[in-house]
């Protein structure tokens, strides 16, 4: 089996099979940065370790042969366990270049609202094998390597598929606070709001909502409106025909300085640029993987 050296990541942002393929293993006490993808999809296996994942409002407990599927635009962190040797696999890979692939697209729409799986452990280690495959082909990049990844990215989706249908969903843990405040943020994201507002709103002390949402979420408040606001704000740019700076009003800034400056942030580009490049008018949009670290 080839190996992955640690962080080695392999990019292809042309061709037609945009891919990113990487490996970390290591002891970490503080998160990644919170990502969140264009039309990408986000698949991470976990070899070992423990810890918890926030996407796209929910908290998942992380083990040992979890499978985690982050679809496009969602927010989300990991939030490790400060006393845990995590080894993990990660691949992103364009979403718009699996549409042409009857199997993987159908998986794809089967998948929508799931985001974390519990796999056996035959199945985890096929699906190990697999990345590593990927991996390989996009690196020697021999004849027929588009095909065989695109193939390997299949033969995945079918793992997960049939982890599906065998009721491995991992369940999100609960907790009663941030599962109100969420929704409501949710909502409400477009007006002016405040932790001191929401917190009076759910009968809660600023302090303790402030202590509580970074626990479970791995974002503070502030942070997480922010990512809230930027989120729908890529989802505008791509659907209609508005100034930027409608945009950003709409969306909740009152300073277009302050949205540009935290859309570059999170997405790398700004916003006329992302416009640009996604709706195809700089680039094809399904064929781009900007270079943000993963894992």
């Amino acid at each position: 089996m080839p190996s992955l050296k640690k962080r080695e990541q392999l990019v292809f942002d042309k061709g037609g099979l945009p891919v990113k393929v990487g490996f970390y293993q290591g002891k970490s006490s503080s998160g990644y940065p919170p990502l969140f993808h264009h039309k990408e999809i986000e698949i991470q296996l976990f070899v070992s370790g423990e810890g918890r994942y926030f996407i796209r409002g929910k908290t998942y407990h992380i083990r040992k042969n979890t499978v985690l599927i982050i679809h496009g635009n969602e927010i989300h962190r990991y939030l490790p366990h400060p006393d845990s040797f995590i080894k993990r696999y990660n691949l992103i890979f364009g979403k718009p270049s699996m549409d042409a692939r009857p199997v993987s697209a159908k998986i794809l729409r089967e998948l929508v609202g799931i985001h974390a799986m519990s796999l056996p452990e035959m199945e985890a280690t096929e699906c190990q094998y697999l990345m590593e495959e990927i991996a390989r082909e996009c690196k020697t990049q021999k004849e027929y390597w588009k095909e065989l990844a695109a193939d390997g990215i299949k033969k995945i989706l079918v793992l997960l598929k049939r982890s599906l249908s065998a009721n491995k969903v991992v369940q999100p843990s609960d907790n009663s606070v941030v599962g109100r405040v969420i929704p409501y943020l949710e909502n409400n994201y477009f007006n002016r709001l405040s932790l001191e507002e929401v917190s009076a709103k759910f009968f809660l002390s600023p302090y303790y909502l402030s202590r509580i949402f970074k626990k479970h979420t791995g974002f503070g408040f502030k942070e997480y409106l922010i990512h809230l606001r930027i989120s729908e704000a890529k989802n505008m740019l791509l659907s209609k025909e508005m100034k930027v700076s409608a945009i950003a009003h709409n969306v909740g800034f009152h300073e277009l300085s302050s949205f540009n400056l935290n859309f570059r942030r999170l997405t790398g580009y700004t916003p006329s640029a992302y416009r640009k490049i996604f709706t195809g008018k700089e680039n094809q949009a399904g064929n781009i993987l900007h270079d943000k670290k993963t894992l």
